[in-house]
C-alpha cells in the first residue's frame, strides 16, 4: 500500500510558486555602481553570465595611492621598521622612486624559491613619496629597504675580506 502511495501518480508539488525571470529585465543591461571613487584596474568577471550577490566584477582603485608590495624573507623582515626608506629600482623607467615603508603584514607564508627550497617570506608594505603615473597595478619592481645607514663608512670589495681566527680581516 506504501509503495503504491510512492511509486503512482502521488508528485510533490512546490507550494510557493517557481521564480520566473521577467523578460523585460532580463535583456536589458544593468547599471552597477562603485562604493569608491577610482579607475578600473583589473575586470575579473569578463564573461555575460549569472553571478550571485557579492561577487567581485571589477577591482576599482586610485592609481596614485598605488602600495608597493616587497616579498622579504622573514629573517630579514625582523630588521624592517615602519618608516624605514624604499628605494624601488628596476620598475621600467627612468632612476629610483622613493618611499617609506608604511607596515610589515604579521603572517609569513612559504613560497618555493627557484632552487626548490622553501622558504618563509612576509609582505612589506610602501608608499611611493611621489605618484608614477607610469606604474601601475601588479607591475614588477625591485625594491631596496635601508634598515641602518651610517656616515663615512669605509666600503671596501668582498673579495678584499677574509674571515680570521680573530674575525674579519682584510688585504693590505
Amino acid at each position: 500500500m506504501l509503495q503504491r502511495r510512492l511509486s503512482g501518480r502521488h508528485r510533490c508539488r512546490p507550494r510557493q510558486p517557481a521564480a520566473r525571470i521577467d523578460a523585460r529585465i532580463a535583456s536589458k543591461a544593468v547599471d552597477v555602481c562603485s562604493p569608491v571613487n577610482g579607475k578600473v584596474l583589473r575586470i575579473i568577471e569578463k564573461n555575460e553570465r549569472v553571478v550571485p550577490a557579492g561577487t567581485p566584477l571589477v577591482e576599482i582603485g586610485n592609481p596614485g595611492l598605488l602600495e608597493v608590495v616587497i616579498e622579504v624573507l622573514s629573517s630579514d623582515a625582523v630588521r624592517v621598521r615602519p618608516g624605514d626608506r624604499v628605494w624601488v629600482e628596476d620598475w621600467g623607467g627612468v632612476g629610483a622612486l622613493a618611499g617609506v615603508v608604511k607596515r610589515i603584514e604579521p603572517a609569513a607564508f612559504t613560497k618555493v624559491s627557484a632552487l626548490g627550497i622553501e622558504e618563509k617570506r612576509v609582505n612589506i608594505i610602501a608608499m611611493l613619496e611621489k605618484p608614477e603615473p607610469r606604474l601601475g597595478d601588479n607591475f614588477r619592481i625591485q625594491a631596496t629597504i635601508v634598515t641602518s645607514k651610517a656616515d663615512r663608512v669605509l666600503r671596501v670589495p668582498v673579495s678584499a675580506l677574509f674571515r680570521g681566527d680573530g674575525g674579519w680581516g682584510r688585504c693590505s
